[in-house]
């Protein structure tokens, strides 16, 4: 590559299926328009974004796009209900699409957008273990919540 010549863009097949990560922001690590950015440190090896855990060494490329210990990676479920009905069609048609955030804090979080809110699931394998809180919204919906140790969370949007 040549000076002043952008990488080549890559493709990182790993979300969950129906959903498009928009936003990841930790400690310095972008997504935005399709390109993934890094401009911080992540913790892999070279200072690079991780894509599979052989990037890793002996720890686990987490869905961050960062190597962490096994210790500190999850599985994340999360539920949701739309004012006490179960996520259909019906009930979602006025909502969607939904957006789903997992937070540390406002500026260490994953997004996913858009969610198609009739699944009413949402689950990620490899979640770093920081991300404490979880957030769905949508037109006209809400909710947010904390994510307890065993990873499976239950939402009801209002």
């Amino acid at each position: 590559m040549t000076p002043g010549q952008e990488p080549p863009a890559r493709s990182v097949p790993r979300w969950p299926p129906g959903a498009v990560p928009r936003s990841l922001v930790r400690r310095g690590l972008l997504v935005g328009m399709g390109t993934l950015l890094l401009v911080g440190g992540t913790g892999c090896p070279g200072d690079k974004a991780c894509e599979v855990d052989a990037d890793c060494g002996s720890e686990i490329c987490a869905r961050s796009q960062e190597c962490l210990p096994p210790s500190q990676v999850r599985r994340v479920q999360v539920r949701w209900t739309i004012r006490g009905a179960a996520a259909t069609a019906a009930t979602c048609e006025p909502v969607d699409p939904l957006t789903i955030q997992f937070m540390a804090t406002p500026e260490d979080s994953l997004k996913y957008e858009p969610l198609a809110c009739s699944a009413g699931l949402f689950t990620i394998d490899k979640m770093p273990s920081r991300m404490i809180t979880v957030d769905i919204s949508g037109p006209l919906v809400g909710g947010r919540t904390g994510i307890p140790t065993d990873g499976q969370v239950e939402l009801d949007l209002r």
